[in-house]
């Protein structure tokens, strides 16, 4: 199981979240899907499929990566004001230790939210054992859809 992690969840944002995935073509493609949510925070989990491992049957880095990014940015869309976007501007990850067939679960809170930058951070777990297989960092940017 996973630590407790003391976190409001929010019922509407989750639901918000579920709706707009079904649009994210890239969380489609690997399968990812939000698990739980609040203001500054959500929890998204990637299902395992063989087909995300590398040669060495264990879940390709990219992956794990892309999971962390998604839990960022699902954490960060809520707190957005109407005409703002975002885009990462960087994302540092430690992987800690391999997956190789289980899924995983990512957890992102806020640690900054500025007008123009967003700053997070990420927890990825091993959905059996609850073991952290990878810590993240990622820095966003919130623009104006306008273009401003």
């Amino acid at each position: 199981m996973l630590p407790e992690h003391h976190l409001q969840s929010d019922p509407n944002i989750v639901e918000w979240l579920r709706e707009g995935s079904k649009h994210n073509l890239a969380w489609n493609l690997i399968g990812i899907r939000v698990e739980d949510a609040g203001h500054g925070w959500a929890q998204l989990r990637l299902p395992f499929d063989p087909k995300l491992r590398h040669p060495g049957m264990r879940v390709h880095g990219g992956f794990l990566a892309t999971l962390a990014d998604s839990a960022v940015a699902a954490a960060l869309m809520p707190m957005l004001e109407p005409g703002e976007d975002l885009v990462t501007i960087d994302l540092k990850i430690n992987y800690l230790r391999s997956v190789r067939d289980t899924d995983v679960i990512g957890l992102a809170k806020v640690k900054h939210k500025g007008r123009t930058t967003a700053l997070f951070e990420c927890t990825l777990y091993d959905a059996e054992s609850g073991k952290q297989v990878a810590y993240c960092t990622a820095l966003y940017m919130i623009l104006r859809r306008d273009g401003a």
